[in-house]
């Protein structure tokens, strides 16, 4: 049984929502967070990736960055940029509908409960890294708030669709503008208690949720709301709660991760090449970008030129994870071949989401003259079939897109 429920949201007004709504601070470099606030000065980067703000010679996770983060959002409540949603702050639901060319996907943005990730009603997908996931629980404290939604899917489930789509047509939307990657985002509060109950009472028959993208939050969320229960301080009731962006599974569309490989361990192109064909079909396909077209496929670039590599499937794994492209990628290829041993430590690999395009991962490799690689997109039914299993997929196997944006909502623990 699934806990989603409305909340108290702070938001900024609607004339200003297009300024201030930003990409999750996890999808940009320090580099080009503070290249994104100069474009927009009012941009929610100021309070998820504060470091933008300081000198680039302090350290990202010291504690002076944390609390810039934390007089910016002060600021921005004493001047209006974020205010409580409604004058009485009675908990709301929200529907969120982002349309990139003829993808559209709507979902609820809402509260998680602490106790379903304990529980396992919640179900993660990927390990987290430890740094990373200490950076969002040092933000989350200094701020008392959730400021990044966690992205969750379920199964998709006809009567929540409808009750959503139910909104959006009899409503008017709060927010509606199209960002500067060309994503529209409209976004309309629900508020109506009888269908705010019937939404719940869905969720309640639901047996479980998925983490599809926002793992650090999540693992930050729980541990600062132990934190609260611990140290018995005020906020520890709205502590057990995490603010979370729902889409059903028929919504989402997930890209490729694809991987750079800094170097060629040592190896001449030819070398790589030869190694590669005694696991993998190889087939050169030329100077042109190569998007593999189907599981089974990945894509190899190489010193100018594209190939297409084949998994042989009499040597593939049946087991959810072993099985999986990316496992095979770094099973056959990163590990014996390219002596990539971890994946989630190694400085010679650089992941790159498949927004960014082929090209880019073409100029990452010839700037250090590696190898990069391109995947198949992992689709939903393996998320699943890895998280009910209680395992992990290896580190960035999904990429979802278009992305919820930071910055419509927070969740207060004050």
């Amino acid at each position: 049984m699934a806990t989603i429920v409305p909340f108290i949201s702070w938001r900024p007004p609607a004339e200003i929502a297009e300024q201030v709504a930003a990409a999750p601070y996890d999808t940009l470099s320090r580099a080009e967070a503070v290249q994104e606030i100069t474009r927009e000065p009012l941009s929610f980067l100021r309070i998820d990736r504060p470091a933008a703000l300081v000198d680039p010679a302090i350290d990202e996770y010291e504690a002076q960055v944390y609390a810039r983060a934390r007089a910016e959002l002060d600021a921005w409540y004493e001047q209006g940029i974020m205010v409580p949603d409604n004058e009485a702050l009675e908990p709301v639901y929200f529907v969120y509908r982002l349309t990139q060319q003829n993808h559209s996907q709507t979902g609820l943005v809402a509260c998680a409960s602490v106790a379903d990730y304990k529980s396992g009603v919640i179900k993660r997908h990927e390990n987290t890294r430890a740094k990373k996931e200490c950076d969002r629980v040092e933000h989350i404290k200094v701020l008392e708030a959730h400021t990044g939604p966690v992205l969750l899917t379920y199964p998709s489930v006809q009567e929540i669709d409808e009750l959503l789509e139910q909104t959006t047509a009899e409503t008017k939307p709060l927010y509606d503008f199209v960002a500067p990657d060309g994503v529209r985002h409209e976004y309309w509060r629900l508020d109506d208690k009888e269908v705010m109950e019937q939404i719940q009472h869905c969720f309640e028959r639901i047996p479980a949720l998925y983490i599809a993208d926002g793992h650090h939050r999540a693992a930050a969320a729980i541990r600062v709301a132990d934190w609260y229960a611990e140290e018995q301080l005020e906020g520890q009731q709205a502590a057990q709660q995490f603010l979370v962006a729902v889409f059903g599974s028929d919504e989402l569309q997930v890209l490729d991760y694809n991987r750079v490989i800094s170097d060629l361990a040592g190896q001449s192109p030819q070398q790589v090449l030869n190694a590669i064909a005694e696991v993998m079909d190889v087939e050169l396909k030329g100077a042109e970008p190569y998007r593999p077209a189907k599981r089974g496929e990945l894509a190899l670039y190489l010193e100018g030129l594209w190939y297409k590599l084949t998994v042989r499937e009499t040597t593939r794994p049946q087991d959810a994870v072993d099985g999986l492209d990316v496992a095979l990628l770094h099973s056959a290829i990163l590990a014996p071949i390219l002596h990539v041993e971890d994946p989630r430590s190694d400085p010679r690999i650089t992941y790159i989401g498949g927004a960014r395009g082929l090209a880019e991962l073409a100029e990452r490799a010839d700037q250090t003259h590696g190898a990069a690689f391109a995947l198949y997109p992992c689709s939903l039914a393996e998320l699943f079939a890895v998280a009910d299993e209680d395992r992990l997929m290896p580190p960035k196997s999904t990429w979802f897109e278009p992305k919820p944006k930071s910055g419509l909502a927070i969740h207060r623990m004050y």
